[in-house]
């Protein structure tokens, strides 16, 4: 008669064994949502990138000019101003471009136009507080059109008007030109923070501008 056979044994697992895999697991995990992440970030830039790249042409009032995809164009303006666009996502508060046109004076045309503009901002303490210019280039060149520039700072006193919210430090800059129709302004405003990024697109719409 045969003896019943024996069971097999399991092998055992130690504790240090187990803590080891689950380690191993954990850092593969980490690992993963690490990659993911980096992707995720590397996706977003393209994609910001090209919807920066991307602009909408406008035509109307004597002139054309390209500005980016998503801004938003406001409409029923009131003379001088002929052309306003806005990027509603930026945060603190939201990026303008604008476009005025001002009657040519006789003398010194872009000289003249600016002393003015300087003046009514500095007198309108509720939208331009604490306005100050910080340079000015008289005959700069823009595409080989001789050009007025100016730099300014100042303080937004109620970014958001349907919320309770910190006054912001705006910066901004002006190209000022002469065309046939009259001397054009060309106006960018952005809060501190997003002043740099904003006026690459700024000079973009600048150099595209043409009178019709």
């Amino acid at each position: 008669m045969s003896e019943p056979s024996q069971m097999q044994e399991k092998p055992t697992v130690s504790a240090a064994q187990v803590r080891s895999r689950a380690r191993r697991r954990d850092r593969w995990v980490s690992w993963l949502v690490l990659g993911l992440f980096l992707l995720a970030l590397v996706v977003g830039a393209v994609l910001k990138t090209l919807a920066e790249s991307r602009s909408v042409e406008y035509r109307g009032d004597g002139f054309r000019l390209n500005y980016p995809a998503g801004w938003v164009r406001r409409t029923s303006l009131q003379p001088p101003y002929l052309f306003q666009v806005e990027d509603l996502g930026a945060a603190p508060t939201r990026t303008t471009v604008t476009v005025q046109r001002r009657p040519l004076p006789q003398h010194d045309p872009l000289g003249v136009v600016w002393r003015d503009l300087s003046i009514e901002r500095k007198s309108d303490g509720q939208h331009w507080a604490g306005y100050r210019e910080l340079s000015l280039e008289s005959n700069a060149q823009l595409d080989g059109r001789t050009v007025l520039h100016t730099t300014f700072a100042y303080v937004e006193m109620e970014p958001d008007p349907f919320q309770l919210s910190l006054p912001v430090v705006m910066h901004g800059e002006d190209y000022l030109f002469v065309g046939r129709a009259g001397v054009y302004i060309l106006t960018l405003t952005a809060a501190e923070e997003n002043y740099d990024r904003d006026r690459g697109l700024f000079l973009a719409l600048a150099r595209s501008f043409r009178e019709e």
